[in-house]
């Protein structure tokens, strides 16, 4: 039950964005965001470093559960 619901979740994430670009909505244009100091070489370093921040995460989360397995085996 819970991958199912893992799936569905994933499924809905993946859905929304194509639904919104579909209705024809959209928040505000480039210029609109070029006004307030948002371009997209400041979006890809933010995304950047988000990402780093996540993969960062990730691996210490996979370090710490490699050293518990060892203590546990131990």
């Amino acid at each position: 039950m819970g991958r199912l619901r893992l799936l569905l979740v994933v499924l809905a994430c993946v859905s929304l964005p194509a639904l919104a670009q579909s209705t024809g909505d959209t928040c505000c244009t480039a210029e609109q965001f070029a006004v307030i100091g948002i371009d997209g070489p400041t979006i890809f370093q933010w995304w950047s470093w988000g990402f780093g921040v996540v993969t960062g995460c990730w691996w210490v989360g996979l370090g710490v559960g490699v050293i518990v397995q060892a203590i546990r085996k131990a």
